[in-house]
């Protein structure tokens, strides 16, 4: 059986004895038994089946060696050179029961033995006799003789004597008050399945002598293990060294060492057998090693796989308050699932590192804050280095329970637990199944390259993503994207004094309504519902203190992924009247100002009475600001058109530019220019008679029927702001006729002609209803000339 701890070495050339015992407490909680003692294990930790009451198994190897020359001269001149040697050993398996008793006391004892304990031995001596003396005096005569004996796989099932170990764990110290007894029980042990032999050669020199034998036990030699007083196994029990009690105690570090570990405790001790010329100095040497139990630390916590951080959920109370706690828990077991018995911790340390500082608690607020306090803490009096380091001393139990508090809707951190053991050991804690460095416990729950939790990804459909991916889809759009990236839509941002977190998969688009009136609430409804962004919208109002001037809705990004700066869409009232604008087209290249009710109607009467339409109107000018843009560049507009009697009597309308062109109603069938014409001229010859004798009558006359001659229409033209398709919330729908250019006719409207107001973004430019190219009698506003509106929409202020 190979021996499990290293052979020391004294480095003397007499007498060695080693005793080697090393404690399997690998096998007391399951370990599978090596060796030739366990056969085809299952696979796993197999617990062994204790016969004798015992809770343990110990290997132990009990050795002693010795070579010793000695030569004699007496007075007469013969010399007698003698060579001693010797081997044995014992090793095997045995039951030990632990003791804790307390006060940091464990001790094994010996129970029985575990299968059986297996045993050689070997021992020889061989002498030279020379110069015999007689009466002739000395001969040149000489004698040799060897005698051996030899044991071979003997085999017990019995531990002679009792043994003990002791393990002081507040001192560090142990004894073995034992060892050395039993260590001396065995040679007679194995004496009892000796073989002997001897051979004897009277006269070397003749060679023709046959060497005599002899198999007398009782002339038996047994080298330094014979039965005298001064064997080294006595003494080396009662008075050296393997009792340590009588001495001092062996410090316990090195036994201590974990399995497969290279130092093994040992310990040396001079012997000195017999007096004068006949002294005999050898050492007896013993190692001594615990093979210590696969530990481990496991850190779990029930809430752990859906836990996320959170930070201050009443942002308007002073105080920087906690979110909601993690708890986490870190225990010693084996991994078998046996008790652990004999180790105590007596220090624990818990420590966060790279935990973020991230400014404020979310995207928005506090508003610019400038607090890059830790986003994790420990939630403990005890903690220390900002709420980062916590430790505990001479624990009572093999766990123990913290709580992580954060501060932050996306802080993250590392989290790392050491247990130092009394054995002299350092456990890291591990997070079982954690993908990459169980040691390296990611809070929250998240992969290795992330620092968003892995709950809120499944959640929101954002597995697989990168923290920096800002690659929406939905709604369609220009390009992908709504300017933050999966990191910052995970931290989130308080939006009118409660949190609220982005779309992992629809494009987020934040609101910041500076009126708060009900046309503008309406409008980001009708933005939001053309868009396609209903459930994706977000609404800031003023005094809330999460948002300023700047529109930025990620201000506090501090060194989280982000693609930098995103704006919000802003709404601002505007005192110089007018339609409501958009001021550019990206969030962060302008913003919606919106007059009030009063000052559009002085140019847009129609609109009075229609909050319907004037809130449609703040909504295109949003959608305007997110790059949606018209169906047409432009329109002729408010033009004035006149009728007038040619020198032939033919009647001839001008535009305000003096372009001649007819005007019709939309079927064609009716001359509207003659129409006016003839009721200015019958207005006219009214108003003669009345004026027949003043004087400048006629002048007037002529005044009075050119300005009853004359019509004011908003001119819309093909591919203008009123083509397209009739759904399209930008198409504008106050035209009172459109011009045809290759019939040069101005095609009149009725009253309330166009009244199909849309309020969606269609996926095509292609004009329909009166609009399509088949309508009868003619389109009237035709295609848009500008793309499809729904292809247009972009929030993102990094979008190309």
């Amino acid at each position: 059986m190979q021996p499990l701890v290293r052979e020391p070495s004294s480095g003397l050339s007499a007498v060695t004895r080693t005793a080697r015992a090393a404690l399997f407490a690998g096998l007391v909680l399951g370990g599978a038994v090596t060796g030739s003692v366990a056969q085809d294990p299952a696979p796993g930790p197999q617990p062994p089946k204790f016969k004798h009451g015992g809770d343990a198994l110990v290997q132990v190897t009990f050795r002693s060696a010795s070579h010793h020359e000695q030569r004699r001269t007496d007075e007469s001149g013969e010399s007698v050179a003698t060579v001693h040697t010797h081997d044995w050993e014992v090793s095997g398996l045995l039951e030990v029961k632990t003791h804790a008793l307390g006060a940091g006391l464990l001790v094994f004892t010996v129970v029985g033995v575990y299968g059986e304990l297996e045993g050689h031995a070997s021992e020889t001596r061989a002498w030279v006799r020379k110069g015999l003396a007689g009466e002739g005096g000395l001969s040149r005569w000489e004698e040799r003789a060897q005698e051996s004996w030899s044991a071979q796989k003997v085999r017990k099932d019995r531990f002679p004597g009792a043994g003990t170990i002791e393990i002081d764990l507040d001192r560090r110290t142990w004894t073995a008050p034992e060892l050395g007894d039993v260590f001396d029980a065995w040679p007679s042990q194995l004496h009892e399945r000796e073989r002997y032999s001897a051979e004897w050669h009277p006269d070397p020199s003749d060679e023709t002598a046959q060497p005599r034998f002899s198999f007398d036990k009782q002339i038996r030699m047994t080298g330094l293990l014979g039965d005298g007083p001064d064997r080294p196994s006595k003494r080396s029990a009662t008075e050296l060294g393997l009792q340590q009690k009588l001495s001092r105690a062996n410090p316990l570090t090195a036994m201590v060492k974990p399995k497969g570990g290279a130092d093994p405790l040992l310990g040396t001790a001079a012997i000195e057998i017999g007096q004068g010329k006949n002294r005999i100095s050898a050492s007896v040497s013993w190692a001594l090693r615990r093979e210590l139990p696969e530990l481990e630390l496991r850190v779990s916590s029930p809430d752990f796989e859906r836990w996320r951080p959170t930070g201050d959920r009443l942002p308007l109370v002073e105080g920087r308050l906690p979110g909601n706690a993690l708890q986490l828990t870190a225990e010693l077991v084996d991994p078998s699932g046996a008790p652990i018995t004999g180790v105590r911790i007596r220090r624990m340390r818990w420590w966060l590192e790279d935990t973020s500082r991230l400014p404020g608690v979310c995207l928005n607020w506090p508003y610019g804050s400038t607090d890059t306090s830790p986003d994790l803490e420990f939630d403990s009096s005890r903690a220390t280095d900002e709420g980062q380091r916590l430790e505990f001393t001479d624990l009572t139990t093999l766990r123990k329970t913290v709580r992580v508090v954060p501060y932050d809707f996306g802080g993250w951190s590392t989290l790392r637990v050491e247990a130092d053991l009394d054995d002299g050991r350092t456990i890291r804690g591990r997070r079982k199944g954690q993908s990459g460095d169980e040691t390296a416990i990611r809070l929250p729950d998240r992969e290795p390259d992330s620092r968003v939790a892995t709950s809120w990804k499944l959640l929101l459909h954002g597995t697989g993503k990168a923290d920096d991916a800002d690659d929406e889809t939905e709604p369609e759009g220009a390009g992908a994207g709504d300017g933050l990236t999966l990191f910052e839509e995970y931290r989130g941002f308080y939006v009118n004094g409660e949190f609220d977190y982005g779309d992992a998969e629809r494009k987020d688009v934040i609101v910041y309504d500076q009126i708060g009136s009900r046309s503008t609430r309406e409008a980001s409804q009708l933005f939001a519902s053309a868009s396609g962004v209903t459930w994706s919208l977000h609404v800031l109002r003023p005094g809330q203190g999460e948002m300023n001037d700047s529109r930025v809705i990620n201000r506090n990004r501090g060194n989280g992924p982000t693609r930098g700066p995103q704006h919000v869409v802003s709404l601002k009232s505007d005192a110089r009247g007018g339609m409501p604008c958009a001021t550019g087209n990206r969030p962060g290249r302008g913003e919606v100002l919106v007059p009030a009710p009063e000052l559009v109607y002085r140019i847009a009467p129609r609109l009075r009475g229609r909050r319907d339409l004037y809130a449609r109107s703040i909504a295109q000018a949003m959608l305007a600001l997110c790059g949606v843009r018209r169906p047409g560049v432009s329109d002729w507009g408010m033009v004035s058109f006149q009728a007038a009697r040619a020198e032939d009597g033919a009647v001839i309308v001008t535009g305000g530019d003096g372009t001649r062109v007819q005007v019709r109603d939309e079927s064609g069938k009716r001359d509207l220019g003659a129409e006016w014409l003839r009721a200015a001229e019958r207005d006219a010859d009214v108003l003669r008679r009345h004026l027949r004798s003043v004087q400048g009558g006629e002048r007037a006359i002529e005044a009075a029927t050119k300005a009853l001659a004359t019509r004011s229409f908003y001119v819309a033209l093909r591919g203008g702001i009123h083509s397209g398709p009739l759904a399209n919330i930008m198409r504008q729908t106050f035209a009172d006729a459109y011009y045809v250019p290759e019939a040069r006719t101005l095609y009149v409207l009725p009253p309330g002609g166009d009244d199909r107001v849309g309020y969606s973004l269609p996926s095509t430019s292609e004009g329909d209803g009166f609009n399509a190219k088949d309508h009868t009698p003619r389109p009237r506003f035709g295609d848009s000339s500008n793309p499809a509106p729904r292809g247009t929409f972009v929030v993102n202020d990094h979008a190309q």
